[in-house]
């Protein structure tokens, strides 16, 4: 089974933390996890989506996430299907990455020229 640490386990991490806040389990830091991997965003409206049909994840999910940021999210989400999140994802972990390619390509020209 992959992990939540794997990047491209978008699937899984929305399963993982789902099920956490379904059951009321603690916020260990694999659930943290799930949030932190440059795609937090889908991760939260998807886990939101699931919420809508699943009472026990209802009840239980402000406790878990901020009630405002993930409202916020499934609104600039709206427009996006449940089944084209992962492709979103995708390409939110993609530019993040990139981001910070060239913040470090930046960095060593600098140093280079000092």
């Amino acid at each position: 089974m992959p992990s939540v640490y794997d990047n491209d386990n978008f699937a899984g991490r929305v399963a993982y933390a789902a099920t956490v806040i379904a059951r009321k389990g603690g916020q260990p830091r694999h659930f943290d996890t799930c949030f932190e991997m440059c795609d937090g965003m889908e991760v939260a409206v998807a886990v939101y989506r699931r919420s809508l049909k699943n009472p026990k994840l209802a009840a239980n999910m402000w406790t878990y996430l901020g009630r405002d940021m993930v409202l916020r999210n499934v609104e600039t989400l709206k427009d996006v299907a449940t089944r084209a999140l992962p492709a979103r994802a995708a390409q939110s972990r993609a530019r993040a990455k990139a981001a910070a390619e060239k913040m470090l390509e930046d960095h060593r020209q600098k140093q280079a020229s000092a």
